[in-house]
């Protein structure tokens, strides 16, 4: 991935005829067999879980706290969603912490490679641009005091 993919362009809300309630997309199957729905929520875990398997990735969603630490929750997650058209595109926007030390762009472009390969192997649609945002640095005493304050809390792994 070069340094400017995932950039530019930016994926469209489609139109309110192609969404149906609850944030399902749509997508005809070909077959004449119906339509196959994924829920946003679909990629938005896809996404989440991902992330926090990224070495570097401190957390996802809020800038501080005890949050980062705990396993991928969607409410709140700094996951969004955007769908493309009548077509399978997504668009993914991730808000991350980074832990200081690694280097910010080779652990956002390892984020936006595996985030696209994720949510495309799993569902099938095809990942328009994946936009990450750095919001905060962390250090590994943020880590340990997250341990520390709940015990047995799935951490990112390293």
């Amino acid at each position: 991935m070069t340094r400017h993919e995932g950039k530019g362009e930016g994926v469209n809300v489609p139109p309110a005829d192609f969404r149906s309630a609850g944030g399902q997309m749509n997508v005809p199957t070909g077959e004449g067999l119906g339509s196959i729905q994924c829920d946003k929520s679909v990629f938005k875990e896809i996404a989440g879980r991902t992330a926090v398997k990224i070495e570097g990735v401190a957390g996802i969603g809020e800038s501080s706290g005890l949050g980062n630490f705990l396993p991928f929750k969607e409410k709140d997650s700094g996951v969004e969603i955007l769908t493309s058209g009548e077509t399978n595109e997504v668009g993914v926007s991730l808000s991350v912490s980074v832990f200081f030390g690694y280097n910010i762009y080779e652990v956002c472009t390892e984020l936006q490679r595996r985030v696209k390969d994720s949510i495309e192997t799993i569902t099938n649609y095809t990942v328009k641009s994946v936009n990450v945002k750095v919001q905060s640095l962390k250090t590994r005493e943020h880590e340990r005091e997250a341990e520390e304050a709940a015990p047995g809390a799935e951490t990112p792994k390293r």
